[in-house]
């Protein structure tokens, strides 16, 4: 077979490494396209029509269109999702970062704010020790949260008491100041009840008034005859307001020999704010009503079936 001319065959050299560099992609089909046209001596190919509106252009702002919808239907699907605890402990929220929030720190423990309204009323260090005709130490028991006021209860026990000394309950209003609290109000004593310095407990109810209702139990033993009663403090907005007292047990076992009677009551058939019964077991069973009349519960009749010391 005869070779082509020289000229020729290098112009078909040209062309294959042409057709090799545009087979490899090093060169586009225009690039392409241009150069074939140059060495052949051919016109060079049009130059390609200007993207319409609507293309590549409207393609990319369609493409944000979506990527902005599918984020908010997101947002709107997790916003309200409770907080997570990071491995390290901190809390974080597949909301965070989204709409610019950051979390809330959080809540603090009821221990914590026991510890701060302690700090609020008796310093810090702190001192329980109340000094005055009786030396009287106190420890903080409750704190109870109302839309008024945080409301610090602490016994008190009088060091070196006599029987006929009563122990003592002291009543502090705080209100929350920056991460802490702020005393507003003291009652030293609020209440005083029990003997030997001491009373036998205390605790909140919240059935008996529209308020917070401190529940003090005292009590003791006189030459044999042993009794022990409610005090009922309500912790009102204006201060604490006493309730009354009822009777709860008795017994006189040390004093007698035969017959002796042992008896215990408890509050039942609350009516918030209107009235209680108390229902005694034991060696008798009976049943006292109370009724509130003012600031006070009374009893229903001319007294009670319960004996006192």
């Amino acid at each position: 077979m005869s070779q082509p001319p020289l000229d020729e065959q290098t112009h078909l050299d040209a062309l294959e490494r042409l057709a090799a560099l545009h087979r490899d992609g090093t060169l586009s089909d225009e690039e392409f396209e241009r150069e074939k046209a140059r060495l052949l001596n051919l016109p060079p190919p049009p130059a390609p029509p200007p993207a319409k509106r609507g293309g590549s252009g409207v393609l990319l702002v369609s493409l944000l269109v979506l990527a902005t919808a599918v984020a908010g239907g997101w947002y709107l699907l997790n916003r309200d999702r409770p907080a997570e605890i990071a491995p390290d402990g901190l809390p974080t929220s597949s909301a965070d970062g989204i709409d610019g929030t950051t979390l809330a720190p959080p809540v603090a423990s009821a221990d914590d704010e026991m510890k701060k309204a302690t700090e609020a009323v008796f310093g810090s260090p702190p001192s329980f020790v109340s000094s005055g005709e009786e030396t009287v130490v106190y420890a903080p028991k409750h704190l109870v949260k109302t839309g008024f006021a945080s409301i610090l209860i602490s016994e008190g026990s009088v060091e070196n008491a006599g029987h006929v000394s009563s122990g003592k309950v002291a009543v502090h209003y705080l209100n929350p100041q920056n991460d802490g609290f702020m005393l507003i109000r003291s009652y030293v004593p609020a209440v005083e009840s029990g003997s030997f310095g001491q009373v036998a407990d205390t605790d909140i109810r919240d059935d008996l008034a529209p308020y917070p209702v401190l529940e003090t139990e005292g009590g003791g033993t006189w030459q044999g005859y042993s009794c022990h009663w409610l005090t009922l403090t309500e912790l009102t907005p204006n201060g604490p307001v006493a309730l009354g007292t009822v009777p709860i047990g008795y017994s006189n076992g040390g004093a007698v020999e035969t017959n002796a009677e042992e008896i215990e009551g408890e509050i039942t058939n609350v009516v918030k704010n209107t009235s209680f019964d108390v229902n005694y077991k034991g060696t008798r069973t009976f049943t006292d009503r109370y009724i509130r009349k003012g600031n006070q519960y009374v009893i229903q009749g001319a007294t009670s079936s319960m004996q006192t010391c």
